[in-house]
């Protein structure tokens, strides 16, 4: 009786902590225990925890997760609020948790105002086109690479070869150096420790989630410095990795050699794991769909480039719209990342709601996703979805945000864009595989992954 009387008292509290000059209320909701508020929930019950409170209040609904009083926002109407008023409206901002394993201060994701806005620049132009384009050579190596590998062995794991692969070319990109398989199978169990724990209550005692993802973060800060050690900056006057950029920075004075490694580490996290995601989806819808295989391989053809031996250029894999379409569905129905964490700058107001100063807002990515009128069906895959003029318009923008939008949007767009339309092309000319579970359950936090992490036969594939 006394625990909940503690736990009405926590919600009145909170209930008061309205601001007074708004006449809107604050979101319907349940700030669960004191203190605790409803985190145990959360991370038992993962994104059934969001689905479940969305069923039950709305669009808007208000919580208290990772120790913060929180209200998550969906649907283009409200989440459009949110993406336009950066640094007006509000900030970002992280979960304890989050913060003391990827986003460290001086990583871009810490960054806020001009600050960010110049570190991102100078980043995207790395990760943009220009520089990305004389990428495609080592990028088409790497994942024949891998799938010849693949083809070799009876049975892999689809989400572990996924990851495997993409830190491979995240290193590429980023520090500038093509580990060897040993290297890469050494450091991504941290990785994988690291990120499955990342969401779990912020109290280092040996044997808890949060007390293991720490340990395994200082392992992959070791070997982030190996990998720096190793690359020897040699890159060709036409490609530039992010460690090139950095170094200048260090070299001006703006950054120590620890921000160096604080960004790596958050690149390195966000490049390889939110990429690999998507691949490991497709793996798996593509398999469900075999259709859509066959009809990439039309599309190839037709483009004269079905050869497995034919080498790629930038421009080549920029015209293939059946592929666009196929890159864009899989991010409506399996968005890599599922919503963002901001702060409020000030009270304000959306779908007739208050958001008080100081509280988080978690805008959704996927929910929004899946209650757009602009989408038929979300959940299936339909790349065919995308030829209609509907999905081509300037009305589509707040429906469909797997990047994010405005000022925080992703900067490593254009990388994942590039790495899944050859991982696409290099699929299908080169190989056919077999799901041993079609219908796998899907852990959706923090990036979806099958749970059963998606056995999968491959064979290599003879073109005539």
């Amino acid at each position: 009786m006394f625990a909940l009387s503690l736990k009405y008292l926590w919600g009145i509290y909170y209930d008061r902590q309205a601001d007074p000059t708004s006449d809107k209320p604050l979101p319907p909701g349940n700030m669960g225990w004191p203190l605790l508020g409803e985190t145990v929930h959360f991370v038992i019950k993962g994104c059934k925890f969001y689905t479940e409170k969305m069923v039950k209040y709305g669009k808007i609904y208000k919580t208290h997760i990772m120790g913060k009083p929180s209200i998550r926002v969906m649907a283009a109407e409200n989440v459009k609020k949110i993406l336009i008023g950066e640094n007006v409206l509000v900030q970002t901002s992280w979960p304890t948790t989050l913060r003391k394993l990827f986003v460290r201060d001086r990583s871009l994701s810490a960054q806020t105002g001009d600050d960010h806005r110049t570190r991102k620049v100078t980043i995207s132009k790395v990760l943009g086109p220009e520089n990305l384009s004389y990428m495609v050579p080592e990028f088409q190596k790497v994942i024949r690479e891998c799938i010849e590998n693949w083809c070799n062995q009876d049975q892999v794991f689809g989400s572990f070869i996924c990851r495997q692969m993409t830190y491979r070319l995240t290193n590429e990109v980023i520090v500038g150096v093509d580990i060897n398989d040993t290297q890469s199978i050494q450091i991504l169990p941290y990785f994988e420790t690291m990120i499955d724990n990342a969401f779990s209550i912020p109290i280092k005692c040996p044997g808890l989630a949060f007390k293991q993802a720490v340990h395994a973060k200082d392992k992959i800060i070791v070997a982030i410095k190996e990998l720096i050690a190793q690359s020897n900056n040699n890159s060709s006057s036409d490609v530039n990795c992010v460690l090139d950029v950095l170094r200048n920075l260090r070299d001006a004075d703006s950054l120590t050699d620890d921000d160096m490694v604080d960004l790596l580490l958050e690149l390195m996290f966000a490049g390889h794991h939110t990429t690999a995601s998507v691949c490991c989806s497709l793996l798996l819808h593509l398999g469900q769909s075999p259709e859509v295989l066959e009809k990439i391989r039309e599309e190839l053809l037709e483009n004269e480039i079905l050869d497995p031996t034919a080498n790629l250029t930038f421009e080549q894999i920029n015209k293939l719209p059946y592929i666009d379409n196929v890159f864009k569905e899989i991010l409506l129905v399996k968005p890599p990342v599922g919503g963002a964490f901001r702060k409020a700058l000030k009270t304000f107001e959306v779908g007739g709601y208050q958001i008080p100063k100081d509280w988080t807002v978690i805008y959704s990515i996927r929910e929004t996703h899946n209650i757009s009128p602009m989408f038929e069906n979300p959940h299936k895959f339909n790349p065919e979805r995308w030829n209609g003029e509907r999905l081509k318009s300037a009305d589509l923008r707040f429906h469909y945000i797997p990047f994010g939008l405005g000022a925080r949007s992703c900067p490593g767009e254009q990388f994942a864009k590039l790495t899944v339309k050859i991982f696409l092309v290099e699929m299908a000319r080169r190989c056919n595989w077999k799901l041993h579970n079609k219908n796998p359950d899907i852990d959706l936090l923090p990036s979806p992954y099958p749970k059963d992490k998606l056995p999968v036969s491959f064979t290599k594939l003879e073109i005539k």
